[in-house]
């Protein structure tokens, strides 16, 4: 799993390039291993919450609804946070 930030408005040519990025890291590991699998979670760098970018990775780890909806809340708020900072 990669948190990444992205432009608010084009998080898929962020997850585009989160899979291009790792693809030969992925290929020796799954070589290595049976089961590797790249689960970008995308936050905007203002604020925004890309739902199927943020939520879908996490459930595929097996987290249920309400583990999934606090995690993500809980990087919202970091992302809110480093925003603020960075302003400064």
């Amino acid at each position: 799993m990669e948190v990444k930030y992205c432009e608010d408005t084009r998080p898929r040519s962020q997850l585009r390039a989160a899979h291009h990025q790792h693809s030969v890291l992925c290929q020796h590991l799954r070589r290595a291993a049976a089961n590797v699998s790249l689960h970008p979670v995308l936050l905007g760098v203002e604020g925004t919450i890309h739902s199927p970018y943020k939520l879908e990775p996490l459930k595929h780890l097996g987290l249920d609804t309400q583990k999934v909806t606090k995690l993500a809340l809980k990087l919202r708020a970091h992302l809110v946070q480093y925003v603020l900072r960075s302003k400064v």
